[in-house]
This record gives C-alpha cells, structure tokens and sequence, in this order.
C-alpha cells in the first residue's frame, strides 16, 4: 500500500510518520527502510532489537542484476539476482551477492535496486520504506527539466504488491512529485502546524482517500514531547527554532477570549437570577392607602353677608335652583349563600316530547346572546330548580322562591339577561336618569280570541288555567 504524507516545513510531518508508522511498525516486528534521520540511541534505548529492524539509507543502493516488470506478470521473480547484461562485471560485493556501483548521480531511491531486499514477516510481508522529501528522489517532468523518474522506479510502484512491501512518501508539495507515482496512493495525509489556532503545541491532520479524494476524517492532534527524541526535524543538524511573528493573533482566538468573556457574564447573570429567584427575601409589599374624604373649605375671596346690600321691603321667598339632583342611595347586593346555577344566562325552550308516558322537554342555555349547551327539565330538577310545564311553548323554572318564564325563543343580545344579578338592577337605575325617554307607540287593539304567553302565565298563577 501506498501512502501521502504532505506538509510545509515545520508542519509535523517528521512527527507524525515516526510516532504513527515508524514505531507502530517497529513494534510490530516489521523492518522499515528510510532516509529519516533517527536516533538509533533513543531506539536501542526503548528496545534494542528495534536497532535490528532499522535501515537508514543514505545513498544509493548497488545493481545486484536485472530487472523485468513482465516477470511478475508470469509469476517469476522481476528482479533477476546475478544476471547483468553483456559486458558488465560485478566488480563488489553487496549483502553476499555480487554487484555494480549505482551510475554516478543517481538520487537515493531513484533506482529500482533501491527497493530491493530480501527480508520477509510474518504472513510473507515485506519492509516499509519511508521516504522523506520523496519529490527529490522522483521529480515530476513537467517541473524540473531534465530530472524524471526513470520507468523502472514507476513499474517497481505499480507492482509493489507482489513484494508485500508499503511505501510512505513523504513530500512538501505534492504537485511537485512524479503524477504517475502519486496517483497510486491509497491514502493522502496532510498535516500543518496549528498557530494559526493559536496553539504552537498541535497540528491538524487530515486525511485524503487517495491523490484527489475527498476529505475522509480531520483532527487536532498534540506534539508529545515523548516523541521528540527519536528524530531530528532537520537533516542538516541540530534543530532550529523558528521565530514566529509576535504581531499577528489569529481571529479564532479572539472570537474565543470574547465568547469565554460572553459566557462569563451570562454565568453571573444567571446566578444571580437563580439567587433572587430561589434564596432572596421577597420584600413586603407596601400598603396602599385610600385618600381621606376632602373636607369642604370655605371659598376664598367669600363676600361677607354684611356688604351685601338687601333692599328694603317685605321678605321675599328665594328660590334656589339645585344644580345636583339628589343622590339615591345605592343599596348593596347581598352575595347569596345559595348563587343560582343558570344566573346571567338565558334558557330557551327547544321543544317536548313524550317517551314511555312522561314529557321531557329540552331548553337552550345561552349567554350574551349565543347558545352555549343544552340541557333537560331533568337537569334542572337535578340542579335544584322546579320545573312545571304549562303549554307546548310555555314553563315556568323557579329557583327558591324566584321565577322565571321560559318560551320558545331564539337567544338575542339584549342590555339585561333574564335572571341578571341585582347589582345590574341597580346600575341600570342610577343611569336611568341619564338615560333620554322615547315614547312608545300606541298599543294595538287587543284581540280577545287571541291568547298570548302573558295570558297563559296569568292564568296559571291564578289557578284558571284550564287542565
């Protein structure tokens, strides 16, 4: 498997590949090829079989043969150990087996004998080769003139498979690495150091599904100072400490000092809600007091009566014209004990009918002239009321000792409600007097074949109703 590490300088790329691929592998007992500079003291120190698993490369690897791509589609070996073609000696020796000096010029990893080893793991897996700054070693023709990666390297990668070996190319920029090579990556990682988050001490990471996939997962992840001591992050030396700009401040970081500002001053807020709710000592209200009655003070600048001039003569009766009729006194309902059921509601007879021998009559009960329910003679027998029915249309509902004539009717919005509380009796009478009279017209001639509701309801509280 093929794998992308991308990052500028000082992102985390060194950190992330020797804590997350080469010490993982290590521990899995699996060797790992690489040109990291890495302290084999800080290995040996942890465990010292790392140090056997460990191959730092430096230069270029000799030619132990040849090299057939077409080889590993037959099933035979592409890399053809002893073989050389015609006219070239094996002049050294390299891991036992005969060989040439890389051509001169060659970059590190830039030939297929680089890859060559003859070490296997368990399940017959190969090496991991880690190749830091991998756009040296295989160059993209398009960028620099002259310099490409030879097809041999290109087919070793296409077929890497068929040696159980996994390749981490480390890069950083990858546009600048061979296209060919790239784009057989399964997984593309990109890390760059956090401050602009404002945090020097992490890196974000994010990983790619191959060259140009889509974004798989991205995190925030720390430096562990742990870690620090098996790698150098500078090949030339010792490590550098870059300076950082002291006049830049990321605007993250200060949206986040205002919000923790923000939330403060909500927490307090909602204490002291909380407080004032829960625990605070309601304070007594403070009583009102009525106005005292105005006494009635004499008018200034008064005319005493002496100055008054009267003429002489024979007493005469002054007339005063009152200008404030009397008050009526206003006497104050009495809340009954027993309030009636139906008051300040109107009740409308609906109809009767008579079922197994008995008359039940049903009467709408409405209020500011819309009906609101039904109810029976039963019902208000039940409530308390007397019911006796005197014609088809007529009955009379008596609530202790109060009468009420009930007629087939329609609810109307009218100014009283029968049944309406006294206390609207008499505010109805002391606004009579403001209230202008209207004659009424002249009353019909009285037919005496004609038998009115008021004719009926006479009769029947005279006894002379007829049975």
């Amino acid at each position: 498997m093929i794998n992308l590490l991308e990052g500028v300088p000082g992102s985390g790329k060194s950190y992330e590949a020797v804590t997350y691929h080469v010490i993982p592998a290590l521990k899995a007992g699996r060797k790992v090829v690489t040109n990291l500079p890495l302290n084999l003291q800080a290995f040996r120190a942890v465990n010292p079989d790392w140090c056997d698993l460990l191959e730092i490369r430096r230069g270029p690897q000799p030619i132990c043969g040849s090299w057939d791509a077409e080889a590993a589609n037959r099933g035979e070996p592409a890399y053809l150990v002893g073989k050389f073609p015609d006219g070239v000696d094996p002049d050294l020796m390299h891991k036992g087996k005969p060989a040439v000096a890389a051509p001169m010029g060659q970059r590190l990893f830039a030939g297929v004998w680089d890859f060559y080893d003859e070490w296997r793991g368990d399940g017959n897996i190969g090496p991991l080769f880690v190749i830091d700054e991998c756009h040296v070693s295989f160059p993209r023709e398009q960028i620099r003139k002259g310099k490409m990666t030879p097809d041999e390297v290109i087919q070793w990668f296409k077929i890497s498979r068929h040696f159980g070996a996994d390749v981490l190319l480390m890069t950083q920029r990858m546009r600048a690495l061979e296209e060919d090579v790239a784009g057989l990556a399964e997984m593309h990682i990109r890390v760059r150091k956090a401050t602009f988050l404002g945090k020097s001490d992490q890196y974000v990471r994010k990983v790619f599904a191959g060259l140009r996939g889509g974004e798989v997962s991205s995190d925030l992840r720390p430096y562990k100072p742990e870690f620090f001591g098996f790698y150098k992050s500078h090949t030339q030396g010792a490590a550098v400490i870059e300076a950082a700009a002291q006049d830049v401040a990321p605007d993250n970081v200060k949206w986040r000092r205002a919000s923790l500002a923000m939330f403060g001053v909500a927490g307090l807020g909602a204490l002291w809600i909380a407080y004032d709710f829960f625990w605070a000592t309601p304070k007594p209200k403070p009583e009102v007091q009525r106005p005292a009655a105005q006494a009635i003070r004499p008018i200034r600048n008064a005319v005493p009566a002496s100055t008054i001039d009267v003429p002489a003569g024979p007493p005469v009766a002054m007339q005063v014209a009152t200008t404030v009729p009397p008050l009526h006194a206003v006497s104050v309902p009495v809340v009954d004990a027993h309030p009636e059921p139906m008051q300040a509601r109107g009740l409308h007879l609906a109809g009767c009918m008579v079922m197994t021998g008995r008359t039940s009559c049903v009467l709408t009960v409405s209020q500011n002239g819309q009906p609101v329910f039904s109810v029976t003679d039963a019902d208000l027998v039940s409530m308390g009321y007397k019911w006796q029915r005197l014609a088809d249309c007529v009955a009379v509902v008596t609530w202790r000792g109060r009468e009420r004539t009930v007629i087939c009717d329609l609810p109307q919005i009218g100014m009283a409600v029968a049944g309406a509380s006294a206390s609207a009796s008499v505010q109805a009478d002391a606004e009579a007097s403001a209230v202008r009279t209207v004659p009424m017209p002249d009353p019909r001639p009285h037919d005496p074949q004609l038998v009115t509701v008021k004719d009926v309801v006479g009769q029947w509280r005279t006894g002379d109703l007829p049975h």
